[in-house]
């Protein structure tokens, strides 16, 4: 299915697909049976294969995310404040997670960072209370502990 035949499916009050069209990004928003926001798949038709800056900032209606494997970059505050996400998949092909880009995810509890990311921003988990586990390659343990001061003290960090 197309993009826009999927857009018609979508409601009309969808915050995260307004903000999409406008950046140039586009996401699918998958429903269950009951019609209910299931999840989104994140993402780009533009050339820098990038989640913009504030692109689902703000969004109260995300719990899921699953970012597609044609993202290299998830910019800076792109998730900011999503209050209800509490799952995001990051694929292998993503490199650089911006400053502020899951911050005041209230409700994300675990996170995996793939072997592929090469920089992580500072302050990307500020105001995460609910993070329980966030898992990283060895190669970022240095840069997580200089964001130390971002991540909640209870987060379990496993370097992998």
């Amino acid at each position: 299915m197309d993009t826009f035949s999927f857009i018609k499916n979508i409601h009309s009050y969808n915050p995260c697909l307004i903000k999409t069209l406008c950046d140039y990004i586009f996401v699918r928003c998958y429903r269950d049976d009951k019609q209910k926001y299931k999840y989104i798949l994140a993402t780009s038709k533009n050339a820098n294969k990038t989640i913009s800056e504030l692109t689902y900032s703000e969004n109260n209606v995300i719990k899921k995310v699953i970012i597609d494997n044609n993202i290299e970059t998830i910019d800076n505050f792109a998730f900011y404040t999503c209050s209800n996400l509490n799952q995001i998949i990051i694929p292998k092909s993503v490199k650089t997670i911006g400053s502020f880009t899951f911050a005041w995810c209230l409700n994300l509890t675990h996170l995996t960072i793939p072997d592929s990311v090469e920089n992580i921003d500072p302050y990307s988990f500020t105001g995460c209370k609910m993070l329980k586990q966030i898992s990283i390659p060895k190669h970022l343990a240095s840069t997580i502990n200089n964001n130390s001061n971002s991540i909640p003290k209870h987060t379990k960090i496993i370097v992998r």
